[in-house]
């Protein structure tokens, strides 16, 4: 297992840079009933506040809850270090707000689609002449940290979906172990898992179940656990508090979770994240 420390001092003030709301086409091949129709995905768009000729990209994954503020404030970031960064929204095209206490027939229609959804995007950017289309990388959150280890995962990724790095911030490993059961996890690039330790909702005592059984031919995979941290703790219009009815892991299908800000456990993962891309993109 890698392990990582912030080797870069980080600003946390946080620069204006320039944002849009853009349109881009989603691969509709397959069940166009399964598509309700939908032929392009929103985003938002932020570009670096400065930048000579090309920067490197990052693809944002929201989870069950759809888009929140908190990616919005990681993209900010992420273009204040000089990445353009966008915010993929996967459901408000489908007339979806969101899919937490959904049944199974929701989630599976979904795992289908997101994977779809990165890689329009991905072809979104590398479209942009001001994108460098050899270095982007992909974050996902919860359910899209859960969609960006699928994609990472070297037996499943397409040759065309060839993201640099990926960082997974409280993904459900638990999901991923189901499909895999004893196989080993073998990354096709990079990858960063960053987690609270106390999380309630996507345990990280999954995913160091699943990088316990990493393959060592793959490229690297980090685990970053941050103490009294639960789920959320990078979203800091989160209170702490439980949330009932909400799809969870192991044999239980819905329950009560705990989610909320810690501060300490944010700045934490804003200093591993930024060496981490600074070192793999």
């Amino acid at each position: 297992m890698l392990k990582l420390v912030g080797i870069l001092f980080l600003t946390f003030a946080i620069a204006s840079c320039a944002s849009e709301t853009v349109d881009f086409p989603v691969d509709a091949a397959g069940d166009a009933a399964e598509q309700s129709g939908v032929r392009s995905l929103s985003a938002t768009l932020y570009r670096p506040s400065s930048s000579d000729g090309q920067s490197a990209a990052i693809v944002l994954l929201h989870g069950c809850s759809g888009v929140l503020s908190k990616h919005r404030d990681w993209a900010e970031q992420l273009a204040d270090w000089g990445y353009l960064a966008l915010v993929v929204d996967s459901f408000s095209n489908r007339d979806v707000k969101k899919i937490c206490d959904a049944d199974n027939e929701v989630w599976a229609k979904f795992d289908r689609l997101r994977p779809q959804d990165a890689e329009a995007a991905l072809a979104y950017l590398r479209s942009l002449p001001e994108v460098d289309g050899k270095h982007i990388g992909v974050m996902g959150w919860s359910y899209g940290g859960t969609t960006t280890l699928n994609l990472m995962e070297q037996s499943r990724q397409p040759d065309h979906l060839d993201f640099s790095a990926a960082v997974a911030i409280y993904p459900s490993c638990w999901q991923f172990l189901q499909n895999f059961r004893d196989r080993a996890y073998n990354a096709s690039k990079p990858l960063l898992i960053a987690m609270g330790e106390a999380d309630d909702w996507t345990r990280p005592q999954h995913c160091e179940q699943l990088l316990s059984r990493v393959d060592a031919h793959g490229s690297p995979v980090a685990l970053s656990l941050y103490a009294n941290a639960y789920h959320d703790f990078d979203n800091s219009r989160q209170p702490l508090v439980k949330l009932h009815g909400v799809r969870i892991e192991d044999e239980a299908k819905y329950g009560d979770v705990t989610v909320g800000y810690n501060r300490s456990a944010h700045r934490s993962a804003q200093r591993d994240v930024q060496a981490f891309f600074a070192n793999n993109i």
